[in-house]
């Protein structure tokens, strides 16, 4: 076999409608092409299971992912004035990297602070804006602190590090709360949005409209379809460690899965 066969072997060949231009899950777009991958790599809380009948409930009813259980008052998840989410993260749940680094709370307020940033913004953040409190004030003054169209990643990172977001924080390592604007029953599907993806801390070195590697490396971001259980069940999946161009080497989360 030559080094040309080994590396077609290696290489994964998709057919799609377009260029995939980003892959970087803080910029989704559902009308982009790429939008068609992020399935295979992205992860979130919450999720959609693989539901051969799109006519049946279940294909738009979400399920946990990242998290233990769907936030609800029988499981002290919901407040009851609706405005309080407590969500809580698996345990076991490791990025791809040397050696397996456990996901944390932290890596999901990281990525939905890189969501707001002024460079590339997905369309789907109006979702965030209007349902979590002081969403929108951490964006507006993000692009006010940050008005380079091409900053360094040293600016974002800094800013992110020196700002919260008011309505989401952690209360360990495992558990998150968001205090929302307003009771919102479909919170949860926002969160299953690809763009609310966790975030490593190697994000970090990476400009999300960064050109040369397309935003953070496939490879990098947390997930793989084919290790997704049914609702309530676990797997375990073992990720890819690669390196984007342009990048740094980064991990994928593997696990619990759904």
């Amino acid at each position: 076999m030559t080094d040309l066969d080994r590396r077609v072997l290696r290489t994964l060949r998709l057919v799609g409608p377009g260029e995939l231009t980003l892959l970087d899950p803080s910029g989704y777009s559902p009308e982009s092409a790429s939008s068609q991958v992020h399935r295979l790599f992205s992860r979130q809380l919450f999720g959609y299971r693989a539901e051969p009948d799109l006519r049946s409930w279940q294909a738009v009813a979400p399920v946990p992912d990242l998290a233990i259980e769907i936030p609800s008052i029988y499981n002290a998840g919901l407040g009851a004035s609706g405005t309080s989410h407590v969500v809580r993260l698996r345990t076991g749940v490791c990025w791809d990297t040397v050696p397996p680094r456990e996901l944390v709370a932290g890596d999901v307020i990281r990525g939905l602070k890189r969501m707001g940033n002024p460079v590339l913004r997905s369309p789907l953040l109006p979702y965030f804006l209007t349902t979590i409190r002081g969403f929108r004030e951490f964006c507006a003054a993000y692009a006010a602190e940050v008005p380079d169209r091409d900053p360094d990643p040293a600016q974002l990172a800094g800013f992110q590090d020196a700002h919260e977001i008011p309505g989401v924080f952690a209360l360990d390592d495992h558990t998150l709360v968001f205090d929302l604007v307003r009771p919102t029953l479909a919170f949860v599907n926002v969160l299953a949005l690809p763009c609310a993806a966790p975030a490593p801390v190697e994000y970090d070195a990476v400009v999300p409209s960064n050109p040369a590697g397309r935003g953070p490396d496939p490879g990098t971001a947390p997930g793989r379809r084919g290790d997704r259980p049914s609702p309530g069940g676990r797997g375990r999946r073992r990720g890819s460690r690669r390196r984007g161009r342009g990048g740094p080497a980064l991990g994928s989360p593997r696990g619990a899965a759904r």
